[in-house]
């Protein structure tokens, strides 16, 4: 889940607060450049929560090693 709210918070801050705050001449337009680096951070945090989910469905078949009746 962290890494899930990290890759919003890094595509929101990219994709829409940056450009709306240079548009609107809050910070400069340099600022503009640290966009492609969040959308690399938005991608390597999306990929790893993709990563853990994976390896969370995958792990999940353990728990029938254990209980192998579900009722319980």
């Amino acid at each position: 889940m962290l890494f899930i709210v990290l890759f919003a918070s890094n595509m929101l801050i990219g994709h829409n607060m940056i450009p709306s705050f240079i548009e609107s001449r809050h910070i400069a337009a340099s600022w503009g450049r640290i966009r492609p680096v969040l959308y690399g951070f938005a991608i390597i945090f999306f990929a790893l929560a993709v990563f853990f989910v994976q390896r969370a469905t995958v792990y999940a078949g353990v728990l029938r090693d254990f209980w192998p009746d579900y009722w319980i």
